[in-house]
């Protein structure tokens, strides 16, 4: 399945140009100069901020998310959840995203005339690098925050046994 879910992150990392022309050609009914209008460097340059921020958020998301379900001790059984295995599935997460990540750079870097390191250099100077920071690690763990505020209940009841419900 991690494979599976590689496969579809790249293509849909790889595709988005040719997804953008689909979209604006046959959807939204552009000609031809309408759809290609955005490619000036403007509009590439935030096409590359805002995947370069997605790459964050899925290298950085899985920690906090599994170090919550450890500490909660969230098992749909109800039994002890153990370290190892999450462990080794956050780190197996984490690898696939880099892996990913990597394959979509290279083919952008190569194929598409993305520039990573001009953009890279615009947005992380070391005041929106801070900014940047506050950003994600709020996201992150707000999102997170979120999801099991929203999702799961954990309880005490009387007997002193806790009950997590979904």
């Amino acid at each position: 399945m991690n494979a599976v879910c590689f496969v579809v992150e790249v293509l849909s990392r790889i595709t988005v140009l040719a997804r953008d022309r689909l979209i604006d050609t046959t959807l939204r009914r552009m000609s031809a100069e309408e759809a290609e209008a955005w490619k000036d460097t403007l509009h590439r340059q935030i096409y590359i901020h805002n995947e370069m921020l997605q790459e964050i958020l899925e290298l950085v998301a899985p920690v906090p998310m599994a170090l919550l379900l450890y500490l909660m001790q969230y098992s749909p059984t109800g039994e002890p959840v153990k370290l190892e295995p999450m462990l080794l599935n956050t780190v197996l997460q984490v690898l696939q995203e880099f892996c990913a990540d990597a394959v979509a750079i290279y083919y952008g870097s190569s194929h598409q005339k993305k520039f990573y390191r001009v953009a890279s250099k615009s947005l992380f100077d070391g005041k929106r690098y801070k900014l940047l920071l506050v950003i994600l690690s709020s996201t992150v763990y707000g999102v997170n925050g979120f999801y099991f505020y929203t999702y799961l209940r954990v309880g005490k009841t009387w007997g002193g046994d806790y009950v997590t419900l979904i």
